[in-house]
């Protein structure tokens, strides 16, 4: 029986679940979750964001975000760059190797959405949605 009280921990499951198993779907490629997350992220941002925005988007420390940033620019897939007006901050770019993994993992991601949907009424997901959302936007305020 789903309640109130089961609510949080239900999303988090999921949330869980789904990066675990896109993960899984992912490791073939060479792609951790650590590594297929800033990559995405990183498309998903655009170029030139902030490694502190980067991890506080991820919601991950720094020094994390550093060590997969370290990884990834040794392999290709990212470039640093100092910010034009402050030396003391680091923009984090995609390199060009990282198009073709990230339609690779777009791709992979479309159809791990798709089976996990199927059968759901639009309805349903619209309602789902729009609840999330809500609590989505509450929570963002409380932390301003």
């Amino acid at each position: 029986m789903t309640t109130p009280q089961h609510f949080g921990r239900t999303i988090a499951d999921t949330a869980r679940a789904w990066r675990r198993e896109m993960d899984n779907q992912l490791k073939p490629m060479g792609m951790s979750q650590a590594r297929w997350m800033v990559l995405f992220s990183l498309s998903q941002r655009g170029e030139g964001i902030a490694q502190r925005d980067l991890a506080a988007y991820l919601s991950i420390e720094g020094p994390t975000l550093v060590r997969i940033l370290n990884k990834l620019e040794s392999e290709g897939w990212v470039e640093r760059r100092d910010h034009p007006e402050d030396k003391r901050c680091k923009l984090v770019y995609l390199c060009e190797k990282a198009t073709p993994i990230l339609d690779q993992i777009t791709g992979t991601a479309a159809k791990l959405r798709e089976q996990l949907l199927h059968g759901i009424p639009a309805e349903n997901l619209a309602t789902c949605l729009n609840v999330m959302e809500t609590i989505k936007s509450r929570l963002e305020s409380m932390n301003k």
